[in-house]
């Protein structure tokens, strides 16, 4: 799952080894800075590590659904909202704002495992703490445009962009706000 997942630029580093969650009574997880994992033996194979929904636990609001014409100005995809049937939150993905700001979440979104990975859009992009944010089931998302330049991290062969969208640290969030020994 790290490896087909973004490895550590998505889930971050791990905080614990695999062990029985305290919180989850006794569900067998993995901490990671960014997320958790759980495993669940009885689903099948492809289905058997899950992220936990930390975006939902942390920021249990919604935004209201939008209607699909009131789409961003780049490529983006929407996931609409469905009554009583498992499907998207009524919110877009895009690499633009509304107002206009280059933030390339669809990009990061598809290229490190999507709904898969993320969960379904829980809002529209908001500015938060002088950085554009988008918070989805599992995670969220942040535009740094100090990593939005031309050239490579100092004494590597990597862009700066590798790193122009990132993952709140939702894993450390929970784990302070539960008080648990992790570090």
């Amino acid at each position: 799952f790290l490896k087909s997942h973004g490895d550590v630029d998505n889930l971050g580093y791990p905080r614990t080894p695999v062990l029985a969650d305290p919180m989850m009574g006794g569900q067998t997880v993995q901490y990671f800075q960014r997320m958790i994992l759980e495993w669940h033996p009885k689903n099948p194979p492809a289905y058997r590590i899950q992220r936990r929904l930390l975006g939902d636990i942390l920021y249990p609001e919604s935004e209201p659904p939008l209607p699909a014409t009131s789409a961003p100005p780049t490529p983006y995809t929407y996931f609409p909202f469905t009554p009583g049937k498992i499907t998207g939150l009524g919110h877009f993905v895009a690499n633009q704002t509304r107002s206009g700001p280059m933030i390339y979440f669809k990009d990061y979104f598809d290229s490190h495992g999507g709904v898969g990975a993320f969960g379904y859009p829980k809002e529209e992009p908001v500015m938060r703490n002088g950085l554009w944010t988008q918070r989805f089931q599992a995670a969220v998302l942040e535009y740094h445009p100090d990593f939005d330049v031309d050239g490579n991290l100092p004494g590597t062969n990597i862009p700066y962009r590798t790193y122009r969208v990132q993952l709140e640290l939702l894993g450390d969030k929970y784990i302070e706000r539960n008080r648990l020994p992790y570090q």
